[in-house]
């Protein structure tokens, strides 16, 4: 039979808790093949190690995944989570253990709910045990564009759309040391790597930016977004960076203008990304 939407679930932890609303994704594995190629034409194959990995794009709802996508410590790795379920109920469940988030990217635009994507790595893969998801998260819970506010440095600039993105740099390993028939090629941990924060933001009003100095300085963008609970919540976010680009955006006719500010954040900074949600 066909399978849609409806028979999709994603979960994570060990209680199996639902993931906000889901727009997609892909919960696998990468891996490849290297050809020991000799004379005469022969050859033989040497697969890889197994690399599982997924990634989800959702309307952010809860802080729960958020809450494990930095690190402690400069070279640590991020908040582990214990599992992650995720697939078609009933037909092609899948369980991922020893998951850290690699990558988190959060955006709004004019007319539209917080966005959140992930992407994580994993330690281990098998077939997964659920056979039916948990209720969903309330309606009222995306954080909307009305009532949202967004300000660069302070001040308002008329802002259309922002994104931020932060990557861990996380990188599977394994080793030639004994291991378990069966897992041979399931990673043996993980690596960590530099926190890097990046954001852009568009404006209909030129931002009061300098950007042809010796030294620009950092500049703060601050978000707000509010859901439709009849105790409304706000989301607040906050990213700091050094600015690269401010172009202007040229058009013709009646087609309107908007500049594009992409900013970078030292690496490992402390303080250049960071959320609540009450």
């Amino acid at each position: 039979m066909p399978y849609v939407g409806l028979d999709v679930a994603v979960m994570q932890g060990t209680t199996a808790a639902l993931f906000d609303k889901l727009e997609g994704g892909e919960i696998g594995f990468d891996q490849s093949l290297e050809h020991a190629e000799g004379a005469g034409g022969q050859d033989s194959t040497i697969y890889s190690m197994i690399e599982p990995k997924g990634n989800v794009d959702t309307f952010l709802q809860t802080t729960g995944l958020l809450a494990k996508v930095t690190k402690a410590a400069v070279n640590g790795l991020p908040t582990v989570i214990e599992q992650i379920d995720g697939g078609v109920i009933g037909e092609d469940m899948r369980k991922q253990t020893s998951c850290y988030i690699n990558s988190c990217k959060l955006s709004q635009q004019v007319g539209g709910a917080v966005k959140a994507s992930f992407a994580w790595l994993a330690l281990g893969m098998t077939t997964s045990a659920v056979t039916t998801a948990p209720a969903g998260n309330a309606s009222g819970t995306t954080l909307q564009w009305v009532g949202a506010t967004v300000e660069l440095n302070s001040a308002p600039y008329n802002c259309q759309s922002w994104e931020s993105n932060l990557e861990n740099g996380l990188k599977l390993h394994t080793s030639l040391d004994a291991k378990t028939a069966g897992v041979y090629r399931m990673p043996e941990g993980i690596t960590p790597g530099n926190e890097k924060v990046t954001f852009t933001a568009e404006f209909k009003s030129k931002p009061d930016v300098g950007l042809l100095v010796d030294a620009p300085a950092a500049v703060t963008l601050a978000v707000t977004a509010k859901n439709t609970e009849a105790s409304p919540k706000t989301f607040t976010h906050t990213v700091v960076g050094k600015p690269k680009g401010l172009p202007v955006k040229l058009a013709k006719g009646e087609d309107e203008i908007t500049w594009r500010i992409e900013c970078e954040a030292d690496y490992n900074a402390t303080g250049a990304w960071a959320y609540t949600l009450s």
